[in-house]
């Protein structure tokens, strides 16, 4: 009866529901939320809802509400594959994936020492998998990036993982995996000579950093908590542009924090060309985060991702690719949603794909 309808384009943000890790509840022995993802997801999906003007007041308008359709449909989403041995050959050593089967090392990279009791198939399945998906996921926006523009995982931004370990959290080096992957992995065609990473997670990004230390095709911008973990002194100087800040301080605020970044990230454009940015967008550094510490409201994420996207359209003029990254406060989900309902709406993204 409906077969003459067409299928909804599909728009260049990765997703799988297999990204979120439900472990018997073990989960919420973790401060990551690790189903952030679905959550996002799910309220790209939702229907949306806005107040409508009604001559009466800002009160009223909280009890008359204008329905929205979704932003997006959930068969739109690119769903990844995990990446292949030879993609984890290129990312990490042997020795390191050798030790991926030590459930003590996944303990120790996760810090839930529970998990060192439990059987490798289990955490490999309900633990391992997910990640490893997420990473893929990378890897696949990044070729979407090349494509479109422009490209979201709504997972990823393993940032402190690195060739030859793990740590915070992290098990996978998806950035270093999408980076290589568009310098070297893709058909020659393709290959960009030149790639910014822009990590402004709140935590330094110590993983991508250790492994592009020496490469003079990467230009990396950190703007991090210099009080708070890794505090790994040894790859500082693998950031190219260096942004540290101190916990709780006035420079961790809007409109303050998003002027300090974009000053840098312009003059870091000036000067590097990149032909492809790589954006880890943590959501770590908003107010109330318990490991972040630094003091960006919602509306400063917003506007901190919409800078971003802004530079790269506008100023770089090249791709961009977005991973998730950190964040460890059950609201983050709903922030970033609504971030990405804004750069769909300020920069017209989803015109190509009607």
């Amino acid at each position: 009866m409906f077969s003459h309808i067409s299928p909804l384009p599909k728009v260049p943000i990765v997703y799988s529901p297999d990204y979120n890790i439900t472990f018997f509840g073990l989960e919420f022995l973790h401060p990551f939320d690790s189903q952030k993802y679905r959550r996002v997801h799910d309220r790209l999906t939702a229907p949306r809802r806005i107040p409508r003007e009604t001559g009466f007041g800002t009160l009223s308008s909280l009890f008359s509400m204008a329905r929205l359709p979704p932003l997006l449909h959930h068969t739109q989403f690119h769903t990844p594959e995990p990446p292949t041995s030879t993609d984890l050959g290129l990312t990490h050593s042997k020795t390191y994936l050798d030790n991926l089967e030590n459930p003590t090392v996944i303990a120790q990279i996760l810090e839930i020492p529970f998990l060192a009791l439990l059987p490798i198939s289990w955490v490999r399945t309900r633990v391992l998998d997910p990640m490893l998906l997420a990473t893929g996921g990378s890897k696949m926006a990044a070729e979407l990036a090349l494509a479109e523009g422009w490209a979201i995982n709504l997972g990823g931004g393993f940032h402190h993982a690195s060739w030859g370990g793990g740590g915070g959290f992290c098990v996978y080096a998806d950035i270093s995996m999408a980076v290589k992957h568009v310098l070297e992995g893709v058909p020659p065609e393709k290959r960009v000579k030149k790639v910014m990473i822009i990590d402004l997670d709140a935590h330094q990004g110590n993983g991508h950093e250790r492994d592009f230390m020496h490469d003079n095709r990467v230009h990396i911008l950190d703007c991090f908590n210099s009080r708070i973990f890794p505090n790994d002194t040894a790859v500082l100087r693998a950031i190219s542009t260096s942004l540290p800040v101190t916990s709780y301080s006035y420079e961790t605020t809007e409109p303050r924090y998003v002027a300090k970044v974009s000053a840098a990230l312009r003059d870091a454009i000036a000067s590097f060309h990149p032909d492809f940015i790589l954006y880890n967008a943590g959501t770590d550094c908003m107010r109330g985060d318990p490991l972040g510490h630094m003091m960006l409201s919602a509306d400063g994420i917003v506007a901190r991702d919409e800078m971003v996207f802004r530079m790269a359209r506008e100023v770089a003029r090249c791709p961009i690719v977005m991973v998730l990254s950190g964040g460890y406060q059950r609201g983050n989900a709903a922030v970033i949603a609504k971030s990405i309902e804004n750069l769909v709406g300020k920069f017209d993204l989803l015109r190509k794909m009607a």
